[in-house]
């Protein structure tokens, strides 16, 4: 009986499912004026004379401060629906991570907007202890460096044809030293 224990390798292409996208509801805050949202505040009945608040309720100042308020955001930022398809989730990205992102989001809103050297060296310091978290999570959820991601991800494919090609070749030559081998000794 004769066995080859030749590499076999084959690409299967399959389809990823399809990622339904979710429809939320927010506020366009980018498109908020801060002056006359100002302005139209100080002139609503929020800010009347304090006498004439003075004999309501607390429920109704409530419902007042409420009504105000979500009228003057409706007229100076209001609600959009916009589209978000959910991103594939991160075993290693926990609450710890989401935190030192926000902070290190914050520092560099606060740097783009000061331009000054001592928020620069703020975001720099948030941004290294950010990186370090990341590589140590993702190391001691995968047992490999983000480095060793990053290497893997550029140098695999070739690196792993080259093997192939290499173990192809050698047992190929194998087989073909033991079938010259058995050939000659079934003849006898």
């Amino acid at each position: 009986m004769i066995s080859d224990h030749a590499l076999i390798c084959f690409v299967v292409t399959l389809k990823k499912p399809s990622v339904k996208a979710q429809w939320v509801n927010c506020r366009a805050w980018r498109q908020l004026s801060r002056d006359a949202f100002a302005s139209d505040l100080e002139a609503s009945d929020l800010c009347a004379e304090l006498d004439a608040l003075a004999d309501k309720s607390f429920d109704d100042l409530v419902q007042l401060y409420r009504d105000v308020l979500t009228g003057l955001l409706d007229k100076h930022c209001p609600v959009v629906k916009m589209r978000r398809r959910p991103k594939k989730a991160t075993p290693w990205f926990d609450a710890n991570c989401r935190a030192v992102r926000r902070h290190t989001r914050a520092a560099e809103r606060r740097f783009r907007r000061t331009r000054s050297s001592e928020d620069k060296l703020v975001w720099d310091r948030k941004m290294k202890l950010m990186r370090s978290l990341y590589n140590d999570k993702y190391t001691t959820v995968t047992g490999a460096t983000t480095s060793d991601q990053r290497q893997q991800k550029h140098s695999h494919h070739s690196r792993r044809q080259n093997t192939y090609w290499h173990r192809y070749e050698r047992n190929h030559q194998r087989s073909l030293y033991a079938i010259a081998r058995l050939s000659s000794v079934c003849r006898l």
